[in-house]
C-alpha cells in the first residue's frame, strides 16, 4: 500500500508533470487548492497535510486535463476580471485582462452619475456588463448574447454580484434592440480569422466567441453597421479587436458616420480597442 500523498509531494509531482507550461508551479497550486477548497497560502502553511484518495484522484484528473491545454479557468470553474470573480464554463469565453481596456474606455467616456442605457453585445460570462454596472450604477445595463447557455452563465454571475437588475436579452448582436434605444454600446466580439494560428487553449473555448468570417472582421462589421440604428445621437461605441485590425475598424466607423474615432493600445503597445461617438 503506497504512503499517503502530502501537499508538498503532490505539488512537486504536479509541477514536474506540467513542466511544458510556463506556469507549471502556479497551475499546480491553483488546481490543488481548488481540490482541497483552500487558499494557496494554506498549501504553504500545511505542506504535510495528506490528500485523501478522492482528492488525489480528482487532482490527477485535473492535471491530465491541464496537460492537454484545457484552460485553467474551466478546470476551476472561475476567472477574475476587474477584481471580480466570475463563474465560467466552456459555454463562454474566459475573460482576459486586456479586455479591461474596454471597461476603462467606457468609464472614461461616460460620467459617473449620468443615466443612460448600455449594451454589452456578445456578453458571454457577463464580465464587461457587470464591471460597468458596478462602476456606473446610473446606467441601465443590458447583456446580449446569441447563446442561451452563455446567458445562463451571465445570469448566475449577475445574481452572485447582486446585479439582478442587468437585463439579459438573447439575440444575434443588435437584432433584438429597438431603434435609438442605446446610449452606450460595448463589445468584445469574435475577431480571429479561421486561418489564424491560435494558442492550443483557445480550441477549448466556444468557437463562435473566438472566430469570425472575413478574416476575423465579420462580427465587427455587423456591429458597426447596425450601431447607428440603435445608438442615440451623442451615443458612444467601444469595440475590442485584434491588434492588426485597428485601421479596419476605424474605416468601418467612419463609413457609418461616426466621429471622434480613437484607437487605444494595450499594455504591450498594440492597438486593441477603438471607440467613437455618434454626433
Amino acid at each position: 500500500m503506497s504512503a499517503p500523498l502530502t501537499v508538498a509531494a503532490a505539488l512537486r509531482e504536479a509541477t514536474t508533470r506540467l513542466a511544458a507550461s510556463e506556469s507549471s508551479r502556479l497551475d499546480a497550486e491553483v488546481l490543488l487548492a481548488h481540490c482541497l477548497n483552500v487558499s494557496r497560502t494554506y498549501l504553504y502553511s500545511h505542506p504535510e497535510f495528506e490528500l485523501d484518495a478522492a482528492c488525489h484522484a480528482r487532482f490527477d484528473a485535473l492535471l491530465a486535463a491541464r496537460a492537454r491545454h484545457t484552460p485553467l479557468a474551466y478546470l476551476i470553474e472561475r476567472a477574475e476580471f476587474w477584481s471580480l470573480e466570475f463563474a465560467v464554463t466552456p459555454a463562454v469565453l474566459v475573460p482576459r485582462g486586456e479586455t479591461e481596456l474596454l471597461v476603462e474606455l467606457a468609464l472614461a467616456a461616460w460620467p459617473t452619475d449620468t443615466p443612460g442605457v448600455l449594451l454589452d453585445a456578445g456578453a458571454g460570462s457577463g464580465a464587461i456588463a457587470a464591471a460597468l454596472a458596478l462602476e456606473r450604477p446610473a446606467l441601465t445595463v443590458i447583456a446580449n448574447d446569441s447563446s442561451a447557455a452563455a446567458l445562463a452563465v451571465a445570469r448566475g454571475n449577475f445574481a452572485r454580484l447582486g446585479l439582478a437588475r442587468i437585463a439579459c436579452v438573447q439575440g444575434h448582436w443588435l437584432e433584438a434592440l429597438a431603434d435609438g434605444s442605446l446610449d452606450v454600446l460595448v463589445s468584445n466580439p469574435p475577431y480571429v480569422g479561421d486561418e489564424e494560428d491560435v494558442d492550443a487553449a483557445v480550441n477549448f473555448e466556444p468557437r463562435q466567441a473566438v472566430f469570425a468570417a472575413d478574416g476575423g472582421g465579420a462580427a465587427l462589421a455587423t456591429i458597426v453597421t447596425a450601431a447607428p440604428r440603435c445608438l442615440k445621437r451623442g451615443g458612444y461605441i467601444a469595440l475590442e479587436h485584434g491588434h492588426r485590425q485597428g485601421a479596419q475598424v476605424r474605416a468601418l466607423l467612419a463609413a457609418q458616420g461616426f466621429a471622434r474615432i480613437e484607437t487605444a493600445r494595450d499594455l504591450a503597445g498594440r492597438e486593441r480597442a477603438t471607440s467613437a461617438w455618434r454626433d
